[in-house]
């Protein structure tokens, strides 16, 4: 595959990344508001093994959407910024 055949699908995989850190991040929230009413009710047996497990996916995310997804968005948009130039020619 030619690099001028990699940017468009580069370009694609960009804004699909962009596409699920935006979802991830609606979801998270949703997720958020949805323990916080659930916790205010439930008290049965599981309630304690089943908050903890909440509670670590959504440290999980929260870290992945503070960290690390900012550095793929921001790598992906470097390397699409280069080949765009070496395909331009100015690289």
């Amino acid at each position: 595959m030619s690099l001028n055949e990699s940017y468009p699908l580069m370009r694609h995989f960009q804004r699909e990344l962009e596409g699920f850190h935006q979802a991830l991040s609606v979801q998270q929230r949703s997720l958020k508001e949805g323990y916080v009413l659930l916790d205010a009710l439930w008290r049965d047996a599981d309630h304690q093994a089943i908050a903890v497990m909440l509670e670590t996916v959504m440290a999980e995310n929260d870290a992945y959407l503070k960290t690390d997804a900012p550095v793929f968005e921001d790598h992906i948009a470097r390397k699409l910024q280069q080949l765009a130039r070496y395909l331009r020619g100015n690289g």
